[in-house]
């Protein structure tokens, strides 16, 4: 409570209004005091600013998300509030429930793009406001702490309570705040952001060797030749020696640039265009490559055990190498502190240990059927793998530097098959 005014009894209706009006120009939420139908007093009520409001509301701009004031005070109060967060400038409108129950849905689905602070609201407005934003395609997140704003928060995307809030806000929510702070919904955010991008990195490195396998095994099916790989030769490769580094992946901190591009679209898949092509490269080059010089050693009648550890060496290094770019979808890996995930390099390391245990140790080499491979097919192989790498960096800067231009090829190439 601000303060408390007392009021004459004989002062005029205007004046009064005069006074309520400066009262909540100044943020202040008034309450008339009154005995026998006489004015005796205003009572003069702040809701003061949370310190660290400001920062949220930039923090979310920069997240690419748009902040949306709907609230049951007064215009200019609202306005005050809101230019005090740094949500509006000076000059901005609110628009009031009223406004909103003298208009269409289509109309108000033009106007919530227009507007950020939304004034004397009720329930049901707050649920016109939120299905206008959905129809506009956006998802939307409702905050509250009320039994008024249960119907809102049911009815958007996801709905986040306070933890001080009513029962019924809590119950309804799909997320309570115990701390009542609205940062934490930022730093889940971020850490969502972070969990998914990593989540496609791991998914485009282990289906990437899984692919190249497919390719290989299948081609050497159609042509009748011996398979260049045996299954428990593949299980190897994917669950011991690519073990590591994937699960490594998922330690990978933030990407600079991931915060500030805009959220995805609710049905956007988790395998994107770019993903796509690094599969459909990585998998192409690799097979093209290894197809051709393991029909290559065939003819040149080499025994097939040896053919089979070459095969075996190269998919392994491959995996262990390329897995370096991969952990960057938005910088090359030139531009990237190679240090920043020590548990990749661990996991790395670890998983060109276990590539090297099946062709050392005598034990796992005759249970493998491995013969040694000679410092040539060694030298081959790291240059193999080093030249996927570039490859995949010179398709990584495409998507970055012309990403329209790559999706505009891929488009076309799906149109003209229809």
């Amino acid at each position: 409570m601000d303060g408390t005014m007392s009021i004459k009894r004989d002062i005029s209706y205007d004046v009064l209004l005069d006074k309520i009006k400066k009262l909540e120009e100044n943020g202040k939420t008034t309450v008339i005091l009154a005995v026998n139908k006489s004015i005796v007093g205003l009572v003069a009520i702040a809701d003061t600013l949370k310190e660290n409001s400001k920062d949220a509301i930039s923090e979310l701009k920069k997240l690419n998300i748009e902040p949306i004031m709907i609230t049951g005070d007064y215009s200019t109060t609202a306005l005050l509030i809101a230019r005090q967060a740094g949500l509006v400038e000076q000059g901005a409108l609110a628009m009031t429930g009223e406004e909103i129950m003298e208009i269409t849905d289509v109309e108000l689905q033009e106007r919530v793009l227009k507007t950020q602070v939304f004034a004397r609201v009720a329930p049901e407005h707050k649920l016109r406001i939120i299905r206008a934003w959905q129809a506009n395609g956006a998802t939307v997140a409702m905050v509250g702490d009320g039994v008024n704003d249960a119907l809102s928060m049911k009815g958007a995307d996801i709905g986040i309570a306070l933890g001080s809030g009513t029962e019924v806000a809590r119950e309804t929510a799909d997320i309570v705040l115990l701390d009542d702070n609205f940062s934490t919904v930022i730093s889940a955010i971020k850490e969502g952001r972070t969990i998914f991008d990593n989540l496609r990195k791991v998914i485009v490195y282990l289906l990437c060797d899984s692919f190249s396998e497919i390719i290989l095994i299948a081609g050497s099916l159609l042509l009748a030749l011996p398979l260049p790989i045996l299954p428990a030769q593949i299980l190897w490769i994917n669950l011991i020696t690519d073990g590591f580094p994937s699960v490594a992946l998922t330690f990978e901190p933030s990407e600079k640039g991931l915060m500030s591009e805009p959220p995805r679209p609710k049905k956007e898949p988790i395998m994107n265009t770019e993903m796509k092509v690094l599969i459909f490269l990585i998998g192409i080059f690799s097979d093209a490559l290894l197809f051709a010089i393991y029909v290559f050693l065939h003819n040149q009648e080499l025994d097939i055990e040896h053919i089979r550890t070459f095969i075996f060496a190269a998919l392994g290094l491959n995996s262990l190498l390329y897995v370096f770019a991969v952990r960057t979808f938005r910088s090359s890996i030139f531009r990237t502190n190679p240090f920043s995930n020590r548990w990749l390099l661990a996991g790395v390391a670890l998983g060109f240990v276990m590539l090297a245990l099946p062709l050392t140790v005598p034990f796992l080499k005759n249970t493998f059927v491995f013969s040694t491979l000679s410092i040539w097919e060694w030298l081959v192989l790291f240059g193999l793998s080093v030249l996927q790498l570039l490859l995949i960096e010179i398709v990584k800067e495409i998507f970055n530097k012309g990403p329209g231009l790559a999706n505009d090829f891929f488009n076309q190439k799906v149109i003209s098959k229809t």
